[in-house]
């Protein structure tokens, strides 16, 4: 069942730009293991993660402004000159489908099917987003134990998730009952200790003093605490300093 035929136009952009963040973003973060030499996933691998051809998955980081190669210079300059598919075959030696997918998504919206829609690649970042703005939503109305619950929310759908120390060291993590594994520490961060992170950070910002380095998490764990706050929106992300 195609999603494009039971919703409004208006709609089914909406999910074809969430469709193009959902894959731009497997395909700047991928997961330990997935990465070539420029530091992406496959196409292959995208198209297996969001249940889509190779081409549309290049389509839609295209689309999303993520990708670039010669070939997808060459093209969309000589599209943006005004030169049609056809010409630009002809002047390429590609074929149709190739060209289209070097070029963006613009008046037509990509087709979204309903294995699409549930593909894993799609879900995961959808339970993402909406665990992002459950915690947004509590952090705005300030009460405790509800921005402590939200948090953690978060944490466990980002579990997985590539992220970098200040230093550029890649990790991830694991959500084992209240405790987070981080790849790269021997130790175990329990939820104590990330609340202890999340007052101090809240308690900087309340007073207008950015959270510039993991030094100012005061706790354990902070150099890897650091990012992950960052990164589900508890720390505003700006000037840093080295830890």
């Amino acid at each position: 069942m195609d999603a494009t035929k039971q919703t409004p136009d208006c709609e089914a952009d909406a999910l074809t730009q969430l469709l193009a963040d959902a894959v731009a973003d497997a395909y700047q973060n991928p997961v330990e293991g997935e990465a070539d030499e420029a530091g992406h996933p496959s196409l292959n691998r995208l198209a297996e993660e969001f249940r889509i051809t190779p081409l549309k998955a290049r389509k839609l980081l295209v689309t999303a402004g993520v990708y670039e190669t010669e070939k997808s210079r060459t093209v969309n300059a000589l599209h943006q000159s005004g030169k049609t598919v056809p010409e630009i075959q002809a002047l390429t030696g590609l074929s149709q489908p190739s060209v289209s997918g070097y070029l963006p998504y613009t008046r037509q919206p990509c087709r979204i099917t309903e294995a699409v829609l549930q593909s894993p690649g799609l879900e995961r970042y959808r339970a993402r987003l909406a665990a992002e703005t459950r915690l947004r939503q509590a952090l705005a109305q300030g009460e405790e134990q509800a921005v402590r619950a939200a948090l953690w929310d978060a944490l466990v759908q980002f579990a997985g998730y590539p992220f970098r120390t200040a230093k550029g060291l890649r990790f991830s993590y694991t959500v084992k009952g209240g405790e987070l594994f981080f790849t790269r520490k021997e130790k175990s961060v329990t939820s104590a200790t990330v609340y202890i992170a999340l007052d101090n950070a809240l308690a900087l910002q309340r007073q207008g003093l950015p959270v510039t380095g993991p030094k100012k998490l005061n706790c354990f764990g902070a150099s890897y605490l650091y990012p992950v706050l960052i990164r589900v929106g508890v720390i505003q992300a700006g000037g840093r300093d080295i830890p």
